[in-house]
């Protein structure tokens, strides 16, 4: 009868609704979700169909999605028993999730691949001299590669063993641009009923221009706490002695802080802060500064399927002292602004596209660290 209905009157979401309970009901998750996406790409603050959703990612264990769609709900207000299936459902992901995989792929195209200067001179040791086209600003495209995948085995009811790994490469055709980082690590984590805090060992690695720029080791404790369905609070504090090849100059440890907090908005926005300081010490006192950075972004799905996000942040980087060539300290200013835009109707084989325009001005004490940047992305991304 609803298969009948459906010819006669395809855009009826009731009828769409009904199909993706009876597959969900059938055990034919795929068919579901496709059904219960379809009509949140008009009806975004549809909560039924999002909880529906939510359970349906949930069965098939795709828990990131699932723990998205479960906290875009919980933002609303609903019945005291319903919230009590949401967080029985978000406690039930935070304490099965034993591994987790994604990947994405991108085509960049950038007007400073290599964030280098506009300017055509500057001045060592009190002396003008002019910058060679190498040293300044190069435009270009890059083909941007990131995956990252965890595996978390128990050892006991309520710890885990977290091992796991993160790559991000970008490639030019003008290969000194290149970059590559690695980033390794393993230890304990301890899950309770709203905290996970975990303590690992952790190793990095980065390649500029297909050589070795730096490498190091280090540890880092993380807490994630959930006070609230809708809030989310994460803070890390990172402590690595970083080596580097050509400059050993730079070689010293560097400590991260970092605090991060998400908050269901609305069962279709979220708003997200984020705030970091970084300390590096060096040998050489002219590498040695301190970097705080401060961000704040906001998500809202609309209907026709689109969601846009946006993103701007203010960091300060301050250098303990000059470096010789020049006549006074490095101190920069740097303001960034993202914007995203993607469509939720529009996906293959789990790979969903977004589109990307960020803008960065760095303002510098010395004109040779000054640059602006133009980077549009557009980026396949897949959760396993």
């Amino acid at each position: 009868m609803l298969d009948a209905l459906h010819k006669a009157t395809p855009k009826d979401r009731e009828v769409i609704f009904l199909l993706a309970m009876l597959a969900e009901a059938k055990g034919d998750y795929a068919a579901a979700i496709t059904d219960f996406r379809a009509i949140l790409v008009d009806e975004p603050g549809n909560i039924r169909v999002r909880l529906e959703l939510g359970r349906a990612f949930f069965a098939i264990g795709d828990d990131p999605n699932a723990e998205h769609q479960f906290r875009l709900a919980r933002a609303a207000r609903l019945p005291a028993a319903v919230r009590g299936n949401i967080d029985n459902y978000l406690a039930a992901i935070r304490g099965r999730r034993a591994w987790a995989f994604s990947l994405s792929l991108a085509v960049a195209p950038d007007s400073n691949i290599n964030a280098g200067t506009n300017a055509r001179q500057v001045d060592l040791y009190g002396l003008p001299f002019d910058l060679s086209s190498g040293a300044r600003g190069h435009s270009g495209a890059g083909l941007s590669v990131d995956a990252a995948g965890e595996v978390a085995p128990r050892l006991s009811p309520r710890v885990r063993m977290r091992i796991g790994a993160a790559l991000d490469s970008v490639t030019y055709s003008q290969t000194a641009f290149d970059d590559t980082n690695l980033y390794l690590y393993a230890g304990p984590q301890l899950n309770l009923t709203h905290w996970r805090l975990s303590a690992t060992a952790s190793d990095t690695d980065r390649w500029y221009g297909g050589s070795l720029y730096y490498s190091g080791g280090g540890a880092r404790l993380e807490a994630d706490y959930l006070p609230t369905a809708r809030l989310r609070i994460a803070t890390a504090v990172e402590r690595q002695f970083l080596t580097y090849r050509y400059d050993a100059g730079q070689t010293g440890p560097v400590t991260t802080g970092s605090l991060d907090l998400t908050f269901g908005l609305t069962p279709s926005s979220l708003l997200h802060g984020a705030l970091s300081v970084s300390r590096q010490d060096a040998r050489d006192l002219a590498y040695a500064n301190t970097v705080g950075t401060v961000a704040i972004g906001y998500l809202r799905e609309l209907p026709k399927g689109f969601s846009i996000s946006v993103e701007p942040s203010y960091g300060r980087a301050e250098y303990d002292e000059a470096l010789s060539a020049f006549s006074r300290r490095r101190s920069d200013s740097i303001a960034r602004i993202s914007l995203s835009v993607l469509n939720r109707a529009i996906s293959y084989r789990g790979f969903a596209p977004r589109l990307t325009y960020s803008y960065t001005d760095d303002t510098s004490s010395i004109p040779l660290y000054s640059y602006r940047r133009n980077r549009l992305e557009l980026r396949v991304t897949r959760q396993f």
